[in-house]
């Protein structure tokens, strides 16, 4: 029996080697191995069925490196991902401290409806859905929510809910000029050395006139009491809204023609490369392929 099975895995290794040599790019491939090494078969426009893997694993990803676009208010920041994302912990960090004003809570909301502009989301609280709540210690720089059943969402918005209240000398601390860096005594918030606003964003100069003591620069989400840095662990999700209106079907619609045209350039720069490679290496290598080994493994 055990003989019987050799025979046949041999006559599989055999018969699977032979077919790989037989492929339409076989000779290519083993071109680009003498050149440049085993590095993946990167010319097939169809994928296959046994190796190629949808499910992606949970990994972790900066929310910087997931964000398409942005949008602010004083006091939070909506976020549109690149793409959907199932999501199942999110991480802060955070640097950069100042003892004027220390965030106390951090409430965390998510949507997957897709949208063209971020706009159409802000300050539209009914569309949003609360998945998670940090509490912080007053001196804790670093915290994370584990959440029960992963979420799937294309936008997050993140709510600086409350502040810790701070000793009364702390607050009396006297404003600083965001260009001079010195102190500014006018009540109107103007630098007696250099003529500027202290009350405007160090980064993009905005001023936030119905709240100038905001925890967040309205325009750019400047924070100038400390730096936060996100954290997902999460992985590509491929699950979609239903669609329950007209304008729903017309923006799936738009949808699949945009990724069908994708798909098509995509197979269009498969061809390209593929005859430009042909053309440099030469078909020599397909007259010889026969006496070259088979191809090898990725």
């Amino acid at each position: 029996l055990v003989e019987a099975l050799a025979a046949t895995l041999a006559r599989l290794v055999v018969a699977e080697n032979e077919a790989g040599g037989e492929h339409p790019n076989a000779s290519i491939y083993r071109a680009l191995d003498r050149i440049v090494g085993p590095s993946g078969y990167y010319l097939e426009s169809e994928p296959c069925l046994i190796c190629n893997k949808a499910e992606a694993p949970f990994a972790e990803h900066k929310l910087e490196a997931l964000k398409a676009e942005a949008k602010f208010t004083d006091s939070t920041q909506v976020v549109k991902l690149v793409c959907a994302q199932t999501i199942k912990r999110i991480s802060v960090s955070i640097s950069h401290v100042r003892r004027l004003k220390v965030v106390k809570t951090i409430n965390f909301y998510y949507n997957n409806k897709p949208v063209a502009d971020i706009t159409e989301l802000k300050g539209r609280w009914s569309l949003w859905k609360k998945t998670a709540s940090l509490d912080l210690a007053p001196d804790q720089v670093e915290g994370s929510v584990e959440l029960a059943i992963p979420i799937v969402a294309t936008n997050i918005m993140i709510e600086f809910q409350a502040l810790h209240e701070m000793p009364a000398t702390v607050m009396a601390q006297r404003m600083l000029c965001p260009r001079c860096n010195r102190p500014v005594t006018d009540k109107h918030g103007i630098c007696r050395h250099c003529r500027e606003n202290a009350f405007q964003c160090r980064l993009c100069r905005n001023i936030n006139y119905e709240n100038l003591d905001a925890f967040l620069c309205n325009e750019c989400g400047y924070c100038k009491h400390a730096r936060f840095d996100y954290t997902l662990v999460c992985k590509p999700s491929f699950s979609v809204e239903p669609i329950r209106s007209e304008e729903d079907k017309q923006k799936a619609m738009l949808t699949l023609e945009r990724e069908s045209d994708n798909a098509h350039k995509s197979f269009q720069d498969i061809s390209q490369y593929k005859r430009t490679l042909e053309s440099l290496l030469g078909r020599s290598a397909a007259s010889s392929s026969s006496d070259l080994p088979p191809l090898p493994l990725p």
